[in-house]
C-alpha cells in the first residue's frame, strides 16, 4: 500500500512538471504565433506582375490564418491546457476518485452489516425477553404451588397440634 501511494505521488509530480512545461512551452509560442505580417507593417496584398505589364493585386487564401487568433485564444496553450486538464484529471481519479469510492462502498457495506447485526440482536433480544417471561410464569407457577404445599403442612401440623393440645386437656380434665 505504502509503495503504490509512493508511485502514485511520483506519478503525480511528473504529470505536474510536464504539465507544466507544456504551459512554458505553449506561452512561449503565444509570442511568436500573435505576429502577423500586417502587424509588422507590411502590405496585406502584394502586387504581382503580370506578363502583360499590368500589375494586379492577388488575393491569396490566408493559409496560417488560425480562427482563434482574431478571437484573442492562442492555439498552443489551448492545447497545453486542455492536455493540462486531463492529465490532472486522470490522476485525480486514479489518486482520490477510486480510493474514495472503495472507501464509500465499504463503509456503505459496514453500515449494512452493521445493520443487519442490530436486527439480529433486536430478534434475539424479544426471543430472550419471551424465553424471560416464560421462565417466570413457570417460577410464579412453582411458587404458589410451593406455597399452596406449605399451607397445607402447615394446617396439617395445625391440626395435629391442636388433635395433640385437645388430647392433653382431655388427658388433664381426666386426671
Amino acid at each position: 500500500m505504502v509503495k503504490r501511494m509512493n508511485i502514485l505521488r511520483l506519478l503525480l509530480a511528473l504529470a505536474l512538471m510536464l504539465s507544466l512545461s507544456l504551459t512554458a512551452v505553449a506561452f512561449a509560442q503565444e509570442g511568436e504565433a500573435t505576429e502577423t505580417p500586417a502587424e509588422e507593417g507590411a502590405p496585406v496584398e502584394e502586387i504581382v506582375e503580370t506578363g502583360v505589364g499590368e500589375a494586379e493585386p492577388t488575393e491569396e487564401v490566408e493559409e496560417a490564418v488560425n480562427p482563434l487568433v482574431p478571437l484573442g485564444i492562442n492555439a498552443g496553450f489551448l492545447v497545453a491546457q486542455i492536455v493540462n486538464f486531463l492529465v490532472l484529471f486522470g490522476l485525480l481519479t486514479v489518486a482520490l476518485w477510486r480510493p474514495l469510492m472503495n472507501m464509500l462502498d465499504n463503509r456503505a457495506t459496514t453500515i449494512a452489516k452493521g445493520l443487519e447485526d442490530a436486527s439480529e440482536a433486536a430478534n434475539a433480544r424479544r426471543n430472550a425477553e419471551q424465553e424471560a417471561e416464560r421462565i417466570r410464569a413457570e417460577a410464579r407457577t412453582e411458587a404458589a404451588r410451593i406455597v399452596e404445599e406449605a399451607r397445607g403442612r402447615g394446617e396439617e401440623v395445625a391440626r395435629g397440634v391442636q388433635a395433640e393440645a385437645a388430647q392433653q386437656v382431655e388427658a388433664m380434665r381426666t386426671d
